[in-house]
């Protein structure tokens, strides 16, 4: 890929988009938080396999199901796209031994090669965020672009405060 500088191009994988979405509502006298992310990755190496075994956790006390979708676009023009199948879910053991109240979703990679294009879309949405003490927007890989956008109740002010 051209337009990756050439200091970049000794990383495995680049995000060259990462976008997060944060969208708060009231339903039935509920605060609900919709928190989604789009992520376009870059497979600049095939080794290390840093993405070809994807891992997802879900706090299951206050979240929704999260909505994941992958699809991969590969340098010979073919394209694939997870299925609900495709994920194995399994409860997160504290000690190996101690079932929590999150479930880690995982899956891998039919194929996964250097040169291909992952799209990356989680949609998690928070019925109780008022137990929700944050959510990190920054994660451990290269970026080139991280973009922020909230949107509030309608009538709802940034100098407004509760009381």
């Amino acid at each position: 890929m051209e337009v990756l500088p050439d200091e970049w191009k000794g990383e495995p994988i680049v995000i060259l988009n990462d976008s997060v979405f944060i969208t708060v509502s009231t339903v039935n006298d509920e605060n609900r938080i919709l928190y989604s992310t789009i992520s376009y990755i870059f497979v600049n190496k095939r080794n290390p396999t840093l993405l070809e075994r994807m891992v997802f956790s879900e706090d299951m006390s206050f979240e929704s199901t999260p909505v994941i979708e992958v699809t991969a676009l590969y340098p010979d023009g073919s394209q694939w796209k997870s299925r609900l199948s495709d994920f194995t879910t399994e409860p997160y053991l504290y000690s190996g031994q101690y079932k929590t109240n999150h479930l880690i979703h995982t899956f891998t990679f039919p194929r996964y090669v250097k040169g291909m294009l992952i799209r990356l879309s989680v949609n998690k949405e928070f019925v109780a965020p008022t137990h929700y003490s944050h959510e990190p927007i920054r994660d451990r890989y290269p970026i080139l672009q991280k973009t922020v956008c909230f949107t509030y109740p309608k009538g709802y002010t940034i100098n407004q405060r509760e009381s």
